[in-house]
């Protein structure tokens, strides 16, 4: 998770600035974790020839969507990101793949969500920067974009405590005070919460049941039933 001391940057410049590296930044970051991160999230994905419909939210540079063409290489992605650079980055990754990636520029708090359009939503290393009510009102939205059945996979850092998550969110106000007034975009703020948190607001949102598939000290993934 990365550390924001200075005056918080928007939410699209910081992740264009910083795509050319992005790769080699989550490696880094989740050391000889990243494998089994990745594939624990792809894990929910049905193996097989199937034409499996992902909506990947933050897809980022697609590391979640290289793991899940291991298991179901015929997978097709709607990919919503908000950076051009990041979506860019992953144009050119999968530049084989082309026809299976629909790529759409936005922030998936904004972009409209077809109903019932997706077997599998994914949400990898981006769910940490929201306050309660946003999360819940989008995790709403992930559910009714979901095919009955349907399961939603989040993977990202967490808090390891409530009062971990408390002192974060308090710390996101006394940065956001440094935000000049009347300014409205989103800020690149890390503030995950605790896994007793995440779960409550996903059934709060209307999932039926979440289960952890994975966590290692800081870093999980969330499987949620729609």
């Amino acid at each position: 998770m990365s550390s924001t001391t200075k005056r918080p940057e928007e939410m699209a410049a910081f992740f264009d600035a910083r795509a050319e590296g992005y790769d080699d930044h989550m490696k880094s970051a989740l050391g000889d974790q990243f494998e089994s991160f990745y594939a624990a999230v792809a894990s929910v994905v049905p193996a097989g020839e199937e034409p499996t419909a992902v909506l990947d939210l933050g897809a980022g540079t697609g590391a979640e969507i290289a793991a899940i063409l291991t298991r179901a290489p015929r997978a097709r992605f709607a990919c919503v990101d908000m950076s051009a650079g990041m979506l860019q980055r992953l144009r050119e990754r999968f530049g084989d793949r082309k026809e299976q990636l629909d790529l759409v520029l936005g922030s998936y708090l904004e972009v409209p969500l077809p109903a019932a359009a997706f077997d599998v939503a994914v949400a990898a290393m981006t769910m940490h920067h929201f306050v309660h009510g946003t999360k819940r009102d989008l995790y709403a939205r992930i559910r009714g974009a979901l095919r009955p059945g349907g399961v939603y996979v989040e993977g990202d850092y967490y808090a390891l405590t409530e009062e971990e998550e408390a002192q974060l969110l308090e710390r996101r106000e006394g940065l956001l005070r440094e935000v000049a007034p009347g300014e409205a975009a989103l800020y690149h703020i890390d503030i995950p919460f605790a896994l007793g948190t995440q779960r409550r607001l996903l059934l709060e949102a209307g999932f039926a049941a979440v289960d952890v598939v994975w966590q290692v000290e800081d870093k999980a993934v969330l499987v949620a039933q729609a």
